[in-house]
């Protein structure tokens, strides 16, 4: 654990060399059955390679690749039906990002709402909840903002309102009350034509 730690604080200093390095050590440790300790490898050679200058977009594959270290079930459409991490709905939300540009915003939108729904029914820690549940309600705001579904915007912005709120975090919170005026102003236009 303090080497995952390390690898973390390396990461966040941006010290590639050291942080190579630090995996390279790690990953010869890590048997080959512990599959959360390959995931979390799997994860921090995304994030060695974005801070490498890799977009996200490229990085598809290497996400599913560590979605698959904890999971066989890597069917969009199994978000819901299986149990799945926090750690393993991040990767799914990643994956969405990854694939935006490629893939029908129907689709995206399906699958964020899957993530968001697991998220609304199941019980999540609230401190794990706050640190993914505000960008995947962000990306659907983005996402029906193109199709004009401004009563969506408006209900999943106040809804990751109230929950930031609740944890006393602002992550996310300007770009969300923008949406929230954004949909009042369309709805007021809608009402007044």
């Amino acid at each position: 654990e303090e080497k995952k730690e390390f690898v973390l604080e390396l990461a966040d200093k941006k010290d590639l060399k050291q942080m190579k390095e630090e995996m390279e050590s790690l990953k010869k440790e890590i048997k080959k059955e512990d599959f959360v300790n390959q995931r979390f490898l799997k994860e921090m050679q995304i994030i060695y390679q974005l801070l490498s200058g890799k977009k996200l977009e490229e990085l598809g594959e290497n996400l599913k690749n560590a979605l698959a270290a904890t999971t066989k079930i890597i069917d969009s459409n199994e978000i819901g039906r299986y149990c799945f991490s926090i750690e393993e709905l991040k990767l799914w939300y990643l994956i969405v990002l990854s694939e935006k540009g490629s893939k029908e915003n129907e689709y995206n939108i399906s699958v964020l709402n899957r993530i968001k729904r697991d998220m609304d029914e199941r019980k999540w820690d609230e401190e794990e909840r706050v640190k993914l549940y505000p960008y995947v309600i962000y990306t659907l705001c983005e996402l029906y903002e193109k199709e004009e579904k401004w009563d969506y915007v408006l209900e999943y912005s106040n809804a990751a309102l109230h929950l930031l709120r609740e944890n006393k975090r602002t992550s996310c919170i300007l770009p969300l009350m923008k949406y929230i005026l954004k949909a009042m102003d369309q709805r007021n236009k809608e009402n007044i034509s």
